[in-house]
């Protein structure tokens, strides 16, 4: 009976001891990951927050600009939006702005006294400089912009212009700058690829699928054909949602621009269930010498033979077309194809 009672008790202790390692192991378990759970919590909380603020307080801008009150405002306007804002008051002091303060966007007049802004933008594409440019040009100056687009000009602005004019073209290229973050370096050398993405038609997508699209190549590629690649595929999968999905005119584009209504135009349409449901779809192929690129909408499309000719620079300040001219310098083909909702480009190596 003692001894019974005796071997009880022992099987009891055990099967004790036994259940408080195991509630000890499952507490130092969950301890051990709870701390790491909330940190990637945490890390994945700011990345999301940073992705809305990085590309306005991270992003530097250089303004080179001769007329000193057009120079001030622009310098103003810009840090009230929260950009980082250097300014320059010609073509040498841009350069020597640039190389100290390492700006993301320089803003350029074109003629300016020493060094006009065209000569800066040469000089620093020699150097193989991917900063953003923007210049500031005036009607009647077609053949100068023309050269400037041809040596790497992302964007332009026509004097006189609108303050939200030039916000949406620094946003674009903040836009671009922000995909950035989302485009890592991918390994090997990869001789041929074939990836198909597709995604909403929401504004707030384009620079994550920038940034993905730019990851898939797997091929060395110099900075200024990169950062032409970055401003063609956001220029066209912006008009795909703009003009294909949401169904918006040039005509009703130009207006709503004149008006600054734009932003309001495209909520507006993306009320419309039946257009806002609509996708893109990217079809990404890589070759041993070149890079293609096919964008679907599905949108009605458009008669694309009825563009005005890009290559002509009489077109070039028109108000409409200006995506479809930078696109023919950001690659090296560009074909629409069967109703016009469909647009293939390439990129030779």
């Amino acid at each position: 009976m003692a001894i019974g009672l005796v071997k009880a008790l022992v099987f009891l202790l055990i099967v004790v001891v036994v259940e408080d390692k195991k509630a000890k192991s499952k507490q130092l378990k969950a301890n051990s990951q709870k701390p790491r759970a909330n940190s990637q919590k945490q890390t994945t909380e700011n990345l999301v927050k940073n992705e809305h603020s990085n590309h306005k307080r991270k992003m530097k801008i250089l303004v080179i600009e001769n007329h000193e009150p057009s120079r001030e405002h622009l310098q103003v306007l810009l840090t009230k939006e929260g950009y980082d804002v250097a300014v320059a008051s010609n073509g040498k002091e841009g350069l020597e702005a640039h190389n100290k303060h390492k700006p993301d966007l320089i803003i350029s007049d074109i003629r300016m006294p020493y060094i006009d802004g065209l000569s800066v933008l040469r000089q620093l594409r020699k150097e193989a400089s991917d900063v953003f440019f923007v210049i500031i040009t005036a009607h009647g100056n077609e053949k100068s912009a023309a050269q400037a687009i041809k040596h790497g000009v992302h964007d332009y602005l026509i004097k006189p212009f609108e303050n939200k004019e030039l916000l949406r073209v620094v946003s674009k290229c903040a836009n671009v700058l922000q995909s950035r973050h989302f485009a890592k370096a991918s390994g090997g050398n990869d001789i041929f690829k074939f990836i198909r993405t597709q995604f909403s038609t929401d504004y707030n997508y384009i620079p994550k699928i920038v940034g993905r699209l730019v990851s898939q190549i797997s091929v060395n590629i110099d900075s200024d054909k990169k950062s032409k690649i970055e401003m063609g595929l956001h220029e066209l999968i912006t008009n795909s949602i703009e003009h294909g999905n949401l169904e918006i005119t040039s005509l009703e584009k130009t207006e709503a621009y004149k008006s600054f209504a734009f932003e309001k135009l495209c909520k507006q349409r993306m009320k419309n269930k039946k257009l806002a449901d609509r996708k893109v779809t990217v079809d990404y192929h890589q070759k041993k010498d070149v890079l293609i690129w096919k964008i679907t909408d599905e949108g009605n499309g458009f008669n694309w033979e009825e563009i005005l000719d890009p290559t002509d620079e009489s077109h070039l300040l028109e108000p409409t077309g200006r995506g479809i001219f930078f696109t023919k310098y950001y690659f090296d083909y560009i074909r629409y194809i069967g109703k016009g909702n469909i647009v293939k480009v390439k990129k030779f190596l």
